[in-house]
């Protein structure tokens, strides 16, 4: 069973970066693979996120999903149109190893709180 994430806070940070990336809705709905309303229901959280769906968000939002689960308004550089900081790529090797290790411990994490809420 997929871990499945649904919070007022990782919508509005999905919408934020999709705005101040300059995405329409359709863009992303594309690119996510589904119709605009399927999109505009995860943005309105009124639908829940699969990690697989969030995995892709990142992806086209070139950020990392730790960003889009705890991001707050005060991470995003407005003028940049851009968030503060995207990912390890940016890093050095150390920390790109430490972001790959939180990630995977991350994804662990939410696979044992879901089994948990299913017993």
């Amino acid at each position: 069973m997929q871990t499945k994430i649904n919070t007022v806070e990782v919508c509005e940070n999905i919408r934020r970066l999709r705005t101040l990336q300059n995405y329409k809705a359709e863009e992303v709905a594309k690119k996510l693979g589904i119709s605009k309303s399927a999109y505009s229901e995860l943005e309105n959280n009124k639908t829940e996120i699969t990690l697989t769906r969030l995995q892709k968000l990142s992806d086209i939002f070139n950020v990392s999903y730790d960003f889009i689960l705890n991001a707050k308004a005060t991470d995003y550089q407005h003028d940049l149109k851009s968030p503060v900081a995207l990912s390890g790529s940016d890093l050095g090797d150390d920390h790109q190893k430490d972001e790959y290790f939180l990630q995977r411990l991350f994804e662990k994490l939410l696979t044992t709180i879901d089994k948990m809420s299913t017993k």
